[in-house]
């Protein structure tokens, strides 16, 4: 796999003092990213590819972050995955068990750019950039949803009680930096 450089590689990470805490803005290095497509009827058989092959069953919330392998398994749409750093291991076991009738795969490595938002004001930070509700009842640790910043379609997870991650193309990465950080601004 040729290794390309980060669409992020020219920004600094972001830090800024929020209270007692620090507020981080930063690239989240992310290795393998797959998008698993599962055809019509093929459900059960790519449910037991995946049980031999990563263990567990495929997620069935199309809210919640689940892990797989070391790494994790978003369900982006009806019979879509998004998998982010999976275990090479089960990543090639999963992929070569397959029933070609059953599921397509692309690679995606490269395609996509992660950052992270950590600090007791990455919540609002976050709510003047996306127009999901974010409070920690509703947008729950373990949940993600697919939302955009400034006009960029993509993925908003939350990690912890402090810490979000925003899953973007790798294309509009530097725009949805810079609307982050021009958002964080009041606490630098």
């Amino acid at each position: 796999m040729h290794n390309c450089r980060s669409a992020l590689a020219s920004q600094r990470e972001f830090v800024a003092r929020a209270g007692a805490s620090v507020l981080r803005i930063a690239e989240d290095p992310s290795s393998r990213w797959i998008q698993l497509g599962v055809y019509p009827g093929g459900h059960d058989a790519v449910a037991a590819a995946w049980q031999r092959s990563v263990g567990g069953e495929l997620p069935t919330s199309a809210r919640t972050v689940a892990p797989a392998a070391g790494g994790r398994v978003y369900r982006i749409a009806q019979d879509q995955y998004l998998l982010r750093d999976v275990a090479d291991a089960q990543a090639a076991a999963l992929l070569s068990a397959l029933p070609e009738d059953a599921a397509g795969w692309t690679d995606l490595t490269g395609s996509r750019v992660a950052i992270r938002i950590t600090g007791s004001a990455a919540r609002d930070v976050l709510s003047q950039c996306v127009t999901i509700d974010l409070h920690p009842t509703v947008f729950v640790e373990g949940a993600f949803a697919q939302t955009g910043i400034h006009h960029v379609g993509g993925l908003l997870e939350r990690n912890g009680p402090d810490d979000y991650g925003y899953i973007a193309l790798r294309t509009y990465a530097l725009t949805v930096w810079e609307a982050l950080t021009d958002a964080a601004q009041r606490w630098a």
